[in-house]
């Protein structure tokens, strides 16, 4: 009854390591936390040591570079992601990779796109597509050749009649019909006073042209009676509105290559277009319970000549999006 109470250090109010450690100490052991925290940072900076000698070690050897070969390029990706050290490697190793696999200048992300794509063609040749559908009457001619200024492959349209569509090439690259979530490809226009450089995304085939169709996209001339000189897009050619877009400050030019790619959203039947990586159309609305089996490549006037490259279909995205200062499009319907 004369003993005085006896002070209780309770691991609920201080922390149970906390006392732990106040009976290592009554113990006369020391705490081993400042200990265990400098080994473990001595074994960071050893692990990041051997990790930069191996890095070294495949790159003075081209190991790295024949690794990357067997990878696909989300692989890759992940690989540069995973290291900090991989991002000096990569600097020198992955143009070298891209140049190989698809063609100088490309980014990863259009890589990882045209690997897992449902469609894609660098349009080096023409093998799988066929002219027309309409052919009762003169059709564009096809033939290879180079943009100045730009490393990718392009089959150029020329000739063929004036006011018919439907009449340069077409493609089933679909034989039950699919749901991509994007669809991209290249152009570059030759001539900019006449309507040109088509591209039209169909479900299904007439012999007079590609029907029903989920959108057109085009490059209006001189000879249209409005909106001369711009791109336009229309999902619902007899009943929808025609979309055109034209530049705020400058116009489309002749020879450069523009980035055209359409978001399709199948659940809200809406649409999304960015032109070299800047979204210009949103919220379109499409037909949804169409599934596009073919694509169609054509001008309307026999004078025009519009190029068209790495045309995709697929899930992934194929471009990143504009960064910085980017030109500005005004939208008329």
């Amino acid at each position: 009854r004369d003993r005085q109470p006896t002070a209780i250090v309770s691991p609920v109010s201080c922390g149970g390591r906390a006392s732990m450690s106040t009976l290592r100490l009554r113990h006369g052991k020391s705490s081993t936390k400042g200990g265990r925290s400098q080994r473990s940072e001595e074994h960071q900076v050893k692990g990041e040591d051997d990790s930069t000698r191996g890095l070294e070690n495949l790159y003075e050897h081209d190991l790295l570079d024949r690794i990357w070969e067997l990878l696909p390029a989300l692989e890759v990706g992940r690989m540069i992601l995973a290291s900090q050290n991989m991002w000096g490697f990569a600097r020198e190793a992955l143009p070298r990779l891209l140049t190989q696999r698809c063609r100088p200048g490309l980014q990863l992300q259009t890589a990882h796109a045209r690997e897992v794509s449902v469609f894609f063609d660098a349009m080096r040749e023409t093998d799988r597509w066929c002219p027309g559908p309409n052919t009762s009457k003169p059709y564009n001619n096809a033939s290879q050749g180079r943009v100045d200024g730009d490393d990718g492959d392009w089959t150029f349209l020329r000739a063929g009649t004036d006011w018919l569509g439907f009449q340069g090439l077409y493609c089933n690259f679909s034989r039950e019909g699919c749901k991509p979530n994007w669809v991209s490809f290249r152009l570059c226009l030759q001539t900019l006073d006449v309507s040109s450089g088509f591209f039209a995304l169909s479900a299904d085939r007439r012999t007079w042209g590609l029907q029903p169709l989920i959108f057109i996209f085009s490059y209006r001339g001189d000879d249209m009676q409005t909106g001369k000189r711009s791109f336009a897009l229309q999902t619902m050619p007899v009943t929808g509105e025609l979309h055109v877009m034209q530049l705020e400050k400058g116009e489309i030019l002749a020879g450069v290559p523009y980035e055209i790619s359409v978001h399709l959203d199948w659940e809200l039947g809406m649409l999304r277009l960015y032109i070299d990586g800047i979204c210009v159309l949103k919220d379109i609305a499409f037909q949804a319970d169409l599934r596009p089996r073919y694509i169609g490549l054509y001008n309307w006037r026999s004078r025009a000549c519009s190029a068209f490259s790495e045309v995709m279909v697929g899930r992934a995205r194929p471009y990143p999006c504009a960064g910085g200062d980017q030109p500005v499009w005004r939208v008329s319907e």
